[in-house]
This record gives structure tokens, sequence and C-alpha cells, in this order.
């Protein structure tokens, strides 16, 4: 052990020594992660904020949340100037103040009616100084229902909690969307209590972050659960009591459009505060577009090896089957799915896969009406953490061939999560025509734009435009669909698969793996004793894998 004593007592260290001076190295990791990453998200909680939904021809409904401080007041201001300061401007104007017993959690429902169509509107808080707090939010009204219009939608989902970049003021900036659909995982607290305060403060977190806050705040939103923002993950609706807390802490929070489980209710009904414990699915039309957003989290039973399972409700299914019978009535129909359709069936698998009869039944009813009219139908999906494209080859379970029922899938996301890591060192597997955009393993900034291009002559051909970014605004996919945009189905479904790693990880993997081999050989060249060299190599590759942990622990730490 001579030379290796040589060479510690260069350092001045002994063998302890030197163990401990590489683990201040995977400390000094350890720290730089967390600095990192602390940078990019947010946990402390930010008590004013704002966004709008429910955005028609003529009104809106906004939640604003102020703090809870008892007797803080703020002042709601609607105006068509983005400096909410000068009064004359404003449309809207309404006092709003935290009392304890009101037991709204801060959060205050406003509603906006008589507006005017295809205006731009701002809006925020003020104090009682007069000063704008947090941000200055914007939307636009659309056109009467029916009309002939162009708009752009922005979509994506799976964010993690109080995500903070760039790239996503580089989306209002570039595309200036009418529209902005969250298609689940919202947020990834994974709240299984039956306190709402839980859910006001996974709000919170998420509206801290500067970038995000701006993103939610600068146009109109549509919004549905998944997973871990429903409960948690792949759970379903079989926890009674905290899956009322989650339906009422999404009406408290979210302004929604109206929710057709409370059709039977009057609109006052419908448009007050109070939640109510039902499922929020809903559908809206923009000019002569039509929006379903299913819910398939609350009312869901999982499958197993002796359960087929149920996705939804006998309710939920009936009020979207009449849905998809008036498809002739719109240019297009855009079905927001939580779960991923394509794939196998497997039962306990947490996807449409999972809910094989449900989704087959579907599929023949999307024949039946959809594929035997305008053929209009676009589904928006988002939970499997990439960019991914089906052209309809692989969305057909109908198991008939008289009309077309495969509809073109655009799958977006993750807004700010990771790849899969099944699939970093192994193939991972996905079911589309095109895509499997995502890097497994490392983070993902990813979302899309459709352009509906519908002009205001009457019996011309409607189109829409995919677009799909990566970091900001780089081009990942783009396709482009007209008039009758189904087909039927292949035998077989296509399949894609996605990156382990970027040219940049690849390129450190490889630079590390380059450096071990070479100190490797060099310890056994220059010592004298193998049990030395084999010590000092494996004292390396130890050191390297927890160095790599500890790069990932403080990552996920937040």
């Amino acid at each position: 052990m001579g030379c290796l004593n040589k060479v510690c007592c260069c350092l001045g260290l002994n063998k302890v020594g030197l163990s401990l001076l590489l683990l201040m190295f995977s400390l000094l990791a350890l720290i730089t992660s967390l600095i990192l990453t602390s940078m990019n998200f947010n946990r402390s909680r930010q008590q004013d904020w704002f966004w709008v939904g429910g955005v028609q021809s003529t009104s809106a409904s906004f939640r604003v949340r102020i703090p809870t401080t008892e007797g803080t007041i703020r002042t709601f201001a609607i105006s068509t100037n983005s400096d909410l300061t000068f009064a004359d401007d404003r449309v809207l104007e309404e006092t709003l103040k935290y009392n304890e017993a009101d037991g709204d959690y801060g959060v205050k429902s406003v509603y906006a009616s008589s507006l005017e169509t295809d205006t731009a509107y701002y809006f925020g808080s003020l104090d009682d100084s007069n000063n704008v707090v947090w941000n200055v939010g914007s939307f636009r009204t659309p056109a009467p229902e029916g009309t002939r219009m162009s708009f752009k939608v922005a979509t994506s989902g799976c964010s993690l909690t109080g995500a903070d970049s760039p790239f996503f003021d580089d989306i209002h900036k570039n595309h200036d969307p009418f529209l902005f659909i969250n298609a689940g995982d919202f947020h990834y607290e994974d709240i299984m209590s039956t306190n709402i305060e839980d859910r006001v403060a996974a709000f919170d977190r998420v509206m801290g972050s500067a970038s995000l806050g701006r993103l939610y705040s600068s146009q109109a939103m549509s919004y549905i659960w998944d997973d871990h923002d429903w409960i948690g993950n792949n759970q379903d609706g079989s926890d009674l009591e905290a899956g009322e807390a989650a339906k009422l802490g999404y009406q408290l929070l979210f302004p929604h459009y109206e929710l057709a489980a409370l059709s039977n209710t009057t609109a006052a009904q419908n448009k007050s505060s109070q939640p109510v414990n039902v499922a929020p699915y809903q559908a809206f039309t923009i000019g002569t577009v039509r929006f379903i957003i299913l819910d398939l989290r609350s009312e869901s039973k999982n499958s197993n090896e002796t359960f087929e399972g149920s996705i939804y409700s006998t309710q939920q299914e009936e009020w979207l089957r009449a849905e998809l019978d008036n498809s002739n009535n719109y240019d297009f129909v855009v079905m927001v799915s939580s779960r991923p359709w394509t794939g196998p069936a497997s039962r306990g698998d947490d996807k449409w896969s999972g809910f094989a009869n449900d989704r087959r039944n579907l599929s023949k009813w999307i024949a039946s009406t959809v594929g035997a009219g305008k053929q209009n139908l676009l589904v928006v999906s988002s939970d499997n953490h990439m960019v991914a494209y089906d052209d309809g080859s692989s969305t057909d379970f109908s198991n008939q061939d008289v009309n077309p029922a495969g509809f073109p899938l655009i799958h977006s996301g993750p807004l700010a999560n990771v790849g899969s890591f099944k699939g970093v060192f192994s193939t991972r597997e996905s079911f589309f025509t095109d895509g499997c955009h995502t890097v497994n393993g490392e983070l993902n900034y990813q979302y899309s734009i459709l352009d509906f291009q519908i002009s205001e002559t009457k019996g011309a051909e409607p189109c829409v435009e995919i677009s799909s970014y990566r970091d900001g605004n780089t081009l990942i996919l783009s396709k482009k669909l007209c008039g009758k945009i189904m087909r039927g189905g292949t035998d077989e479904e296509d399949t894609c698969t996605s990156l382990s790693f970027t040219t940049t990880s690849t390129g450190l993997l490889i630079t590390s793996g380059v450096f071990i081999s070479l100190f490797m050989v060099l310890s056994f060249w220059k010592l004298e004793s193998r049990c030395e060299a084999i010590f000092l190599t494996l004292l390396d590759i130890v050191f390297y894998f927890v160095t790599a942990g500890f790069v990932a622990a403080g990552g996920f730490s937040f």
C-alpha cells in the first residue's frame, strides 16, 4: 500500500481523509443542485393572485385570491386600459374583504356580465392605496357563439408544483392564445386530505411562480384535473371524502364554465360562489368550435383482474354522447381527455386501455355520430409527459368499418416535468403515428398551439394547424388538418419511442465514463498493488454515483 499512502500523504490525507474529501465534493454537488432547483421552483405561498375562465361573448368568471389577514381589502377591477389605476376606464369595480367567517379561504368569486364582444380587457387587484398588486391579467371576449372566427388555443399539462421558467413567457409573447387549456396535473401535491385549505395552499404555490402566474393570468383558462391534482398518483374516485374536498376545491379555486352536472339548476345557482359536490365535466363553444372537457377521475373505478372498471358515471357518459351527437353543429369538436387514449387493452392500466369496455363503447358511438357526420373530432391529452400525434390510425377501437372512428389526437406536455424514468435505460414504446417527443429522465418544457383558421366566409373549409414547441419556441411537431379530419383505424397500432438523453447529457455521461476508465487504467499501471488500484477505482465509482444521487436528490427536493 506504499504507493497509495504516498499519494494520500502528498494530499495530506489518509484513506479516510481522501474519502471525506470526495464526500465533500458530493455534498457540494448536492448544495449546488438545491440552489439551482430553488431558483427554478417556488414553494412559498402567494396570497394575491387571480385568473379568468368561463369566458363567453359578453361575460366572464374570475377567482380572486386575497391575503387571509382579517380585514384585508382589495379592489378588483376590469378595464379596457392596461393601467388599472385609471378609474374612468374600468367596466367593473368590486371591493373584496377577507372575513374568516365567510369560509371562502380568501378566494373570492367575481362574475362580470354586459361585456362587449370581441374586446380586449385587463383585470387585477389594487390595494387601499390604488397600487396594483401581483400582475395585470388580460383576456379577450369572443364573437357571439356560432360566429365563424379564427383564434388560437395553447394546451399542455403535467407541471411540477411552482415550476418557474422564462419559457412560459414565450407562450403568450409569441402566440397570444385566446385560451389556455391545462389538461391535468396542474400541480403534484397528491393531496389525499379532506382539508380544502391544503388545496388552496397548492394553488398558492403554483401561482407563486412568477412566470406561471403571468402565463395563467394572460388569457382565459380552461382546466381539468388528472391524478396528481385530483387526489394522488393513479387514484380513482373511490375515496369519497377526499374526492368531495377536491370537487369543492376545484369550484372554489377555478373560474370554470357551467358544469354539466348542474345543468338542472338555474344559471344564478351555477354562477354562485357556493361549491357543490359534483364532477366538474363541462362543455363550451368559442365561435364555431365546441370544447368538451371530460372528468375521468372523480367518477372512475379502476379495473383489476376481476372487474373491467368504469372511467365515468352513466350520467357523464350520457352527457358526452349527447354532445357528440350534436357534432354537425360545429366546424370542429375538441374533446379534452386527461387520460391517454391509445394502447392495447390491459386491466389495471391508468389509461383508457385499463377501461377497454368504456373505450370500445365510446369509439362505437363516435363512429355512429361524428364518423357518420362531419368527421370533425380532435382529441387533446397530456398525461404521458411527451408531445405526440396520431392521425387516427391508432385511435379507432370501434371494431367496425362502416364509419370512421379514428380521430386525430395531439398529446401535449409536459409543461414542466421530466420524461419517464422507465425509458432512461430501456425502450419506452408509445402508440402514436408521430412524435414521442420527450427526453426521459430530464426536465422538459413543452406545449402545443391549436390555430383554428376559420374564414368568416360561409362555406369556406375550416382548418386547424397544430404546432408543438419545446423550450419556448423550438418547433418539434407541425400538422395541418382541414375539413373532414377522421379516418378508419389500422389493424395494428403505430408505435414510437422517446429519447433517453439529450446530446449534452450523452456527452457528459461519455466524458464521465472516459475519466473513470482512464483513472482505472492509471491506477492499475502506476500503483504497485492491485488491491490499491481496485480500492481507488471502486472509491471513484462509488462517489461518482453518490454525487449523481445527491444531484438528483437536490432536484427532487422541491
